[in-house]
C-alpha cells in the first residue's frame, strides 16, 4: 500500500503516516491539492493529511 502525505519526508505528516501505517511506502506531496489528485489517480491508496496544527490553527479552507 502506498501512503501520501502532505510534505518533505520527516515532517509531522510523514512521522504521522509512518506510525499509522508501519512498514509501508510513503510519498511525499507538495500541496493539498496535490495531494487529492494523486488519491483520485490512484498514485496513493490512502492519505495522511493535517486538519489542524498547533502553529497556525485551523489548515482546512
Amino acid at each position: 500500500m502506498r501512503i501520501g502525505f502532505q510534505g518533505e519526508p520527516y515532517s509531522y505528516s510523514h512521522r504521522a503516516s509512518t506510525e499509522l501505517y508501519p512498514g509501508e511506502e510513503t510519498a511525499g506531496l507538495p500541496t493539498f491539492v496535490a495531494c487529492f489528485a494523486a488519491l483520485e489517480s490512484g498514485e496513493v491508496d490512502r492519505l495522511v493529511v493535517p486538519v489542524e496544527n498547533s502553529t497556525t490553527g485551523s489548515v482546512l479552507p
